[in-house]
């Protein structure tokens, strides 16, 4: 599959989106730390998790919330750390991607579940400044959803519950109440992940595209839905066929 980017583009990320209020059915993001859930504390940190790390880390966090027997804080940070460690080793030509997706129940055993969370919360897209861009130098927190959707999207080709994962994810309604900048980048995520589905899935994609309820956030991920039918070997006209009763 190629590689799913933040790229929107202008269409995307330069359109002022302002829906008034809440959208009837949005969920408050909740912080998965309010999670009251019994887990196993994750092991010893896979070797490909203690390669050199170019920006940011989560093995120390990780390891920190195993020695303070916080075991949910623990298979988080190992998950993010995992999906970040997926997206570098995605560039390596010995990158071994079938083992690598394979040994994910040993990161956590709730790897889906986790991964679905962290991408719900909305809490740490809400923190950034309001000039933050998305098209240059992304900020860490941006890097690492990227990261985790590449994972749950390479997933998604292997696990019927990471294409579902992926489908909640997507029709699910952004909060209107939200800072500007963190809709534009939830946008944007959604924008990945239905391209990805699209080649996971093309049944898939179809049906959560017409599930989404938002008039104008359908027109913002329209282009995504062609890309993703486009990047499949379909011609223009075949997808705007395809797609014409959405």
């Amino acid at each position: 599959m190629a590689g799913v980017t933040l790229a929107v583009g202008a269409l995307v990320l330069g359109v002022e989106w302002r829906p008034s209020g809440t959208p009837e059915g949005a969920v408050e993001a909740a912080a998965v730390g309010d999670r009251q859930e019994m887990v196993t504390a994750p092991g010893a940190l896979p070797s490909w998790a203690m390669t050199p790390r170019p920006y940011g880390s989560r093995v120390e966090e990780a390891q920190a919330g195993a020695r303070q027997g916080d075991p949910r804080r623990a298979a988080i940070s190992t998950v993010r750390e995992a999906a970040r460690q997926y997206r570098v080793g995605r560039q390596n030509i010995f990158f071994d991607e079938a083992a690598f997706l394979a040994a994910m129940p040993e990161v956590d055993a709730r790897y889906l579940s986790t991964l679905q969370e962290e991408l719900e919360r909305a809490s740490e897209l809400a923190a950034l400044p309001a000039s933050t861009r998305f098209m240059g130098d992304r900020p860490e927190v941006v890097l690492e959803r990227m990261a985790m959707i590449d994972l749950l999207a390479g997933l998604a080709e292997h696990e019927q519950g990471a294409t579902d994962a992926l489908v909640a994810l997507l029709v699910a309604p952004i909060d209107g109440a939200l800072p500007e900048v963190a809709k534009k980048a939830l946008v944007g995520e959604r924008y990945d992940m239905l391209v990805a589905l699209v080649q996971v899935d093309r049944e898939a994609a179809m049906e959560a595209f017409s599930r989404i309820e938002h008039r104008e956030l359908r027109r913002l991920l329209r282009p995504a839905l062609l890309k993703g039918l486009y990047e499949e070997g379909l011609s223009v006209e075949a997808a705007d066929e395809m797609t014409a009763h959405l």
